[in-house]
């Protein structure tokens, strides 16, 4: 008989409704080693969060962005409209994930939990947070019905409606 792989194994999650906050990371070392590889758990999860939502990324990223085109387009994500129309004219491999992460940003907070210090986690379009748990407590303070769901493995997610 011959076994499943869990590190290749695709879950399918799905819901009849969005959640207010997600919590996700990529699964752990290797998966989180930069975020050019830890940026697929926001792919991954992107549709269970209502507009206006907010995803936190637990991702350590040892090895910063972890690919150099990539690092300088995600210096670009606040002007989705720009990366988008520099994408269209010029596909480049790197590009295409910061302009990803850019569509996201239109229309939902991303907080990130890494290593990256505060002003690179900004100049990403990202809010950082050194306390996950700090972060959900207040924003439960200022309303104690919010939708929270946690991904832990949120590279190998699938949603479906």
């Amino acid at each position: 008989m011959q076994g499943i792989n869990i590190y290749d194994a695709i879950y399918e999650i799905s819901s009849s409704k969005k959640a207010d906050i997600i919590i996700t990371s990529a699964g752990g070392y290797p998966k989180d080693i930069n975020l050019y590889q830890a940026q697929k758990a926001l792919e991954s999860v992107k549709d269970i969060v209502k507009d206006g939502g907010t995803i936190i990324l637990t991702a350590e990223c040892p090895e910063g962005f972890g690919e150099d085109r990539f690092a300088e387009w995600m210096q670009g994500t606040r002007d989705f409209d720009g990366l988008y129309e520099k994408i269209r004219k010029d596909f480049i491999l790197g590009g295409h994930k910061a302009v990803a992460v850019s569509k996201l940003l239109t229309r939902v907070n991303v907080i990130l939990y890494s290593k990256f210090g505060s002003s690179e986690t900004y100049g990403m379009g990202f809010e950082k947070t050194d306390d996950v748990q700090g972060f959900i407590d207040e924003k439960l303070k200022q309303n104690k019905d919010l939708s929270i769901a946690v991904v832990p493995n949120g590279r190998f997610i699938k949603y479906c409606e």
